[in-house]
């Protein structure tokens, strides 16, 4: 419940930010332009790279740290037909440390397990993008696929039972699982190929980016 909560938040936040500069206006945008043609200065056929730190919802984990979401994103516009579409890949990494301490069964208390998750995800993207009456800004929505990676390295802080020192055992593996998201996002150009971008969704919560299209 509190993931939904604070998704619509982020969401929320973006749409907000959309409005600050709802006072430059463009002089004509009809209802079927806004939903049939870029934003900003956006155009088909062009390239457009994303790059900046953000959180995901394992930041509200119970964690020792965290590591902010660091990614890179990128996109070809095409026209296709009436849709303005964005076709791409990304690549997200972001870390936590968390750990527990334990009583194992001889009644030895202080054992402690120490986990280090070093999460990478990479997919790929399909964006729709929004012409809203406002110059300069475009706006996007739309689904990712991919995978996550995660490696997982732990370390068990415990008693040797028989000689009664401290040891640790230490693990590692990695594990793989399918990645499914979304992402609501506004850019604002400064330029025609320099911005200012922010995002929201599931499971990225909030990202910053530098817009850079070519």
């Amino acid at each position: 419940m509190k993931k939904k909560i604070y998704t619509i938040i982020a969401i929320s936040f973006i749409f907000s930010v959309t409005s600050l500069f709802a006072q430059e206006s463009k002089q004509s945008t009809s209802a079927k332009e806004i939903f049939t043609s870029f934003g900003g200065t956006v155009e088909s056929k062009n390239i457009i790279v994303n790059g900046g730190v953000g959180v995901d919802f394992s930041v509200f984990d119970k964690i020792g740290y965290y590591i902010p979401l660091v990614g890179i994103s990128g996109e070809y516009t095409l026209q296709c037909g009436p849709c303005p579409l964005g076709f791409g890949l990304f690549v997200n990494y972001t870390g936590n440390n968390n750990y527990s301490y334990y009583t194992d069964k001889n009644g030895s208390s202080g054992n402690r397990i120490t986990t280090n998750n070093n999460n990478i995800v990479t997919g790929l993207l399909v964006n729709y993008h929004i012409n809203l009456p406002v110059e300069k800004l475009d706006v996007y929505i739309g689904p990712r696929v991919g995978a996550t990676i995660n490696i997982l390295s732990k370390s068990d802080y415990h008693k040797n039972t028989l000689t009664g020192q401290w040891i640790t055992d230490k693990s590692l593996s990695v594990e793989p699982s399918l990645y499914i998201g979304g992402a609501v996002g506004a850019t604002w150009y400064f330029t025609n190929s320099i911005g200012a971008n922010v995002e929201s969704g599931y499971p990225t919560l909030a990202k910053v980016n530098f817009n850079f299209k070519f």
